[in-house]
């Protein structure tokens, strides 16, 4: 089995958001989901504004909020289709991230080694696999709504196929001040 280069992303597909092509990244690094606000514009999702709380997101150091979610986003995989809550964030380079709220709903498993996805049919609950491909290309773009000089930034290696640090550094504290949903 061929090794995985460092840094390439192995755990996104291109899959149907609410009808719309979408690049998709399987995230255990998140708790809850997320959509991009480019995403969410170009496609003219219907977003709602939560009237009391709001999440706030740390990402590369900076604590993001954010009051706007898209709820019951359907999303097509396998052709099986999902719904998930989708909170709103601005600057990502990615479309939607699945966290691992939605992915231990639907008992997604992941493997690395041969970028296969199972999840499990949201009527049925059978198993089914997903290959996901080896062409995904993030777009560039800045994942950071403020800079910091590299000198300041605390790098902590878990492990050498930490990819995912290198797409969304700091997507590692992800919580939830308040809110009506769950």
């Amino acid at each position: 089995m061929e090794a995985i280069p460092a840094g390439e992303v192995v755990t996104a597909g291109k899959f149907l958001v609410n009808q719309c092509d979408a690049l998709v990244l399987f995230y255990s690094g998140a708790s809850h989901s997320f959509v991009s606000l480019d995403f969410v514009s170009k496609h003219n999702l219907k977003a709602i504004t939560l009237d009391k709380g709001s999440y706030c997101i740390s990402a590369a150091g900076n604590d993001i909020s954010t009051n706007q979610v898209v709820l019951g986003a359907t999303l097509e995989i396998g052709d099986r289709q999902f719904l998930a809550d989708l909170v709103v964030l601005p600057g990502m380079g990615i479309d939607v991230i699945l966290g691992m709220k939605w992915m231990s709903g639907n008992g997604v498993l992941i493997d690395t080694t041969t970028r296969v996805v199972m999840l499990r049919d949201p009527n049925t609950k059978e198993a089914f696999l997903v290959q996901l491909p080896r062409d995904i290309h993030i777009r560039s773009t800045v994942n950071a709504l403020t800079s910091r000089a590299i000198k300041d930034i605390r790098v902590v290696c878990v492990s050498s196929r930490m990819y995912s640090l290198m797409i969304y550094p700091g997507f590692l504290q992800i919580g939830m001040w308040s809110s009506k949903l769950n």
